[in-house]
């Protein structure tokens, strides 16, 4: 009984392991979340316009795409395991006169 008690033991603990090793992030870039959003923050307050919000997108090489009145952008590969891959996603919401009214700073997680 304390052996079968033992390999039951020993196949959880394994499993949990090898989940683990799967799909905890094993490589994170100094981009997080938190950072980019006090990135964000700092250079780009309410109201400022659209070409500043372009500008300090190209300054930091983050690759976006533009709408009517929202600005998306993203940070690809901000960490990795063996099966998913997490980036950031960046959404600038403007007003009728192309003004920032919002930021929202999120981390994607994609794998099978």
């Amino acid at each position: 009984m304390k052996k079968l008690f033992l390999r039951i033991l020993l196949a959880v603990f394994g499993l949990v392991i090898g989940v683990a090793i799967l799909f905890l992030p094993y490589h994170r870039s100094e981009m997080t979340t938190e950072h980019v959003q006090a990135l964000v923050h700092s250079a780009l307050p309410q109201g400022a316009s659209r070409a500043d919000v372009e500008r300090f997108l190209q300054k930091n090489r983050i690759g976006y795409s533009s709408g009517a009145r929202i600005v998306n952008a993203s940070i690809p590969g901000t960490s990795k395991s063996l099966l998913i891959e997490g980036s950031i996603f960046i959404v600038f919401s403007f007003d009728a006169n192309g003004r920032l009214v919002d930021t929202k700073v999120d981390e994607v997680f994609t794998g099978p």
